[in-house]
């Protein structure tokens, strides 16, 4: 039972991250620029980037 909803979270997760993924890429289409162009990586704990 948990090994299913396991499968079923991760199939979940991979889907919204591909449908995310495809929008972006919908996006730089349209606007003929990359990835990069319009994301920025914000790390997630921004002390810790500090101090390394």
């Amino acid at each position: 039972m948990a090994n299913e909803a396991t499968r079923a979270a991760a199939s979940a997760t991979a889907r919204i991250v591909w449908d995310t993924a495809d929008k972006f890429l919908r996006i730089c289409g349209a606007l003929d620029c990359q990835m990069a162009d319009i994301l920025e990586v914000v790390p997630a704990d921004k002390d810790k980037a500090e101090d390394a």
